[in-house]
């Protein structure tokens, strides 16, 4: 599996960072037979799946950049957040991520359900239209890790902080 060198120091930091709050970490670890979490990290008592997101949008989608990364998002956040206590995505810390809010609070709203299984469709395909439609009610984001990457530190938005960058709508 091939990771960009930017992507790998982010995953470094990341690791770094969970070490020294006592956890024992792996990169690049299978989670579920099929997918491998960037950071996967256990201290006996939870586990964290850390996913880098360094917002890369492929040419193709760059006229739709912000749709594409909140798609990304949610894709990311279905397949990985369920397989621990707690599920973050890492990013450089200059760059700011739309955070759709589907995936901090369960909704009540099918037409909310329904615009992001839709919006999931046309950048990644039915396939995880039709798991967004049936894993988003119970799969969260517990938080963004911001990697200020000169100084080798992580910052964690959780809660009201991250409650603030829930501005894109679909």
């Amino acid at each position: 599996m091939g990771v960009s060198r930017f992507h790998a120091r982010l995953q470094y930091i990341v690791a770094s960072y969970l070490k020294e709050k006592g956890y024992s970490v792996d990169v690049e670890r299978c989670v579920d037979g099929i997918h491998h979490a960037d950071v996967y990290a256990d201290n006996g008592k939870e586990t964290v799946i850390v996913e880098v997101e360094t917002g890369y949008v492929p040419p193709i989608f760059i006229e739709r950049a912000e749709e594409y990364l909140w798609a990304r998002t949610i894709v990311k956040t279905i397949k990985y957040a369920c397989l621990a206590s707690e599920f973050y995505i890492a990013t450089p810390s200059y760059v700011k991520m739309a955070v759709p809010s589907i995936l901090l609070e369960p909704t009540d709203s099918y037409d909310e359900v329904l615009n992001a299984s839709r919006l999931v469709g046309l950048y990644f395909g039915e396939r995880w239209a039709e798991e967004t439609l049936k894993r988003v009610h119970e799969c969260r984001l517990t938080g963004l890790m911001l990697v200020n990457i000169s100084r080798r530190g992580v910052k964690v938005l959780k809660g009201r902080e991250l409650e603030a960058l829930t501005t894109f709508n679909v």
